[in-house]
């Protein structure tokens, strides 16, 4: 299967299952509006009372690829896994290892990927 397929289909799943996504920004929301994803939580507040108020056992983390992004995966996963939530980074493998480094430019590199494939 080629890896804009595996894409697709991870988001597929996402739409589908209402899992929480949790992105940096409104123009990441946008993005994956644009797959149909509604269950998207923006940091809009101090991580620990997003992390408090999820109602969930598993979310996925899809902040973006930089310096900053990365640090705060890694500070929303600590706290996520202090609560007892599982991180599914299943898309964020996917997306990462393709090369996209910020999940608003999503939709280009998708449509971009599918006509190099």
């Amino acid at each position: 299967m080629l890896l804009s397929e595996h894409i697709r289909e991870r988001l597929e799943e996402l739409r589908v299952s209402h899992v929480p996504v949790i992105v940096e920004g409104i123009k990441d929301k946008k993005a994956l509006a644009s797959y149909g994803i509604t269950s998207v939580i923006v940091l809009n507040k101090p991580l620990f009372c997003i992390v408090e108020e999820l109602n969930t056992s598993v979310v996925v983390i899809l902040t973006d690829c930089d310096h900053a992004g990365k640090q705060l995966y890694h500070q929303l996963f600590v706290l996520c896994q202090r609560h007892g939530i599982h991180v599914d980074n299943t898309l964020r493998h996917l997306l990462f290892s393709s090369q996209v480094s910020h999940i608003e430019g999503l939709f280009t590199f998708l449509n971009h990927l599918r006509l190099q494939e």
